[in-house]
């Protein structure tokens, strides 16, 4: 188990998946543009149920590994 640098306890976990919405906030573009940039291929995606989401990995890919997760979208 994780501790946080405090030592108060667990460190919270990330999610493994990002929302359309979410994922438009990390890149700082519009929702529209990532449902876009999903239909034609450039951004992986998955449905579960209703919803459409995107991996985390995939983001990293997306960004190159740079270290985007500080301060994302939790």
């Amino acid at each position: 188990m994780k501790f946080n640098k405090t030592n108060r306890g667990p460190e919270p976990r990330q999610p493994v998946t990002c929302s359309v919405d979410e994922t438009a906030s990390l890149l700082g573009v519009s929702p529209r543009t990532v449902q876009r940039r999903i239909k034609d291929g450039k951004i992986n995606s998955f449905t579960f149920g209703s919803r459409r989401l995107i991996l985390r990995t995939e983001l990293d890919r997306i960004f190159g590994g740079k270290g985007w997760r500080q301060g994302g979208v939790a």
